[in-house]
């Protein structure tokens, strides 16, 4: 990935998260989600209340039941591919940037109040090379900035 490219991806991931973490009625404490490669936070019901309206707000398009567009681009179909796809409740977010597009899952838990809540990047195009570099770059990245000092 080139450097400009990885400046706009983490610029946007860093403008979209602050924008993401002002509509918690309680600041998450983030993570990272290993088996989807992304920033994971999980937060009540209550305390994730009005987040998909919020997001429908920050992002650009918003897929799934929920959204009401079930039809899916290619790009969105092989992100849906990775998660396994959509339960009727649950919601995907996007916003194009750098050949990708910055993304953010809300899922409510089947059997409980929680709600997890996922962003990361995703380039549709990446070889497994590239994807995995990229998301190393990221983890690396948000565990130094955003997660230092979290337990």
């Amino acid at each position: 990935m080139k450097g400009a490219a990885t400046w706009e991806i983490l610029m946007g991931l860093e403008t979209k998260l602050l924008e993401i973490q002002s509509q918690f009625k309680r600041s998450p404490s983030w993570g990272w989600d290993n088996r989807y490669q992304c920033l994971l936070a999980v937060q009540t019901a209550d305390e994730a209340e009005n987040l998909n309206e919020q997001l429908g707000d920050i992002f650009e398009n918003a897929w799934g039941d929920e959204a009401g567009k079930t039809e899916y681009p290619p790009e969105i179909q092989k992100l849906l591919g990775i998660f396994e796809g959509l339960r009727s409740d649950q919601t995907l977010y996007t916003i194009a940037v750098a050949g990708g597009f910055i993304y953010a899952t809300t899922w409510p838990w089947v059997r409980s109040t929680q709600v997890s809540f996922r962003m990361g990047f995703f380039q549709p195009d990446a070889t497994d090379e590239e994807h995995d570099a990229t998301q190393k770059l990221l983890q690396k990245v948000y565990w130094d900035q955003v997660f230092e000092g979290q337990d």
